[in-house]
């Protein structure tokens, strides 16, 4: 194997999180009274284009409500995680094959409060040697302090590391690390996301292992 670690995304491609936490955006949106699009906030969300600023300017919905937006969407979003979160295609069996095999962790944009649920639910966390959440870095995704911050906790040149990721401002913070990436899509909208910059597109994680060796 050419790599001397594996860094993976968490939400969207390790677990299939990105269906609840966008429905959670969007009742809570109506609950605050603002109708949003569901196919124009999905793009938007895939094409990290959905910060804090835009999304409140976007939709109209006042500022000053803020913290109460957040707090119900958070609570809705985890009682929507407790209740059960589904692994990605082929997943477990990857992380069977490659632990012990070479160093692993996980790299998310997800805060603390929801991560930790998550691992709960899903027991995933035992596969990964280290962990850098979104409450953990200066910027998030597409800004590639998380995977800068992953090759130094193990002393490599990001040019050692392979990235897994599921969308176009995932690919973009691993390729401005300097990181090989892969790009297994997850396909909850239509739209015109750019993977050209990938070093491989795969229909799931089970082409993995074919890539690696």
């Amino acid at each position: 194997m050419k790599y001397k670690a594996i860094f993976w995304d968490h939400d969207g491609t390790l677990v299939d999180t990105e269906g609840l936490f966008l429905t959670s955006c969007l009742e809570t949106a109506k609950y605050f009274g603002t109708q949003v699009d569901r196919d124009e906030f999905v793009y938007d969300y895939m094409k990290g284009l959905n910060t804090t600023r835009t999304f409140f300017e976007k939709y109209g919905i006042n500022a000053e409500s803020a913290p109460d937006f957040y707090q119900y969407r958070d609570n809705l979003y985890q009682s929507k995680i407790r209740a059960g979160v589904a692994l990605r295609p082929g997943i477990k069996t990857v992380l069977d094959h490659l632990k012990d095999t070479i160093p692993m962790g996980i790299v998310t944009s997800s805060p603390s409060w929801h991560f930790d649920v998550i691992m709960e639910v899903t027991g995933l966390l035992p596969y990964f040697d280290f962990v850098i959440k979104g409450d953990e870095v200066g910027k998030n995704k597409p800004h590639p302090e998380g995977y800068l911050k992953a090759a130094a906790w193990l002393a490599l040149d990001p040019k050692e590391c392979l990235v897994i990721e599921d969308n176009e401002r995932g690919l973009q913070a691993a390729k401005a690390a300097g990181c090989d990436c892969i790009v297994i899509p997850h396909h909850m909208g239509e739209g015109d996301y750019d993977y050209g910059a990938a070093d491989k597109v795969l229909e799931s994680a089970e082409g993995l292992r074919d890539f690696l060796y």
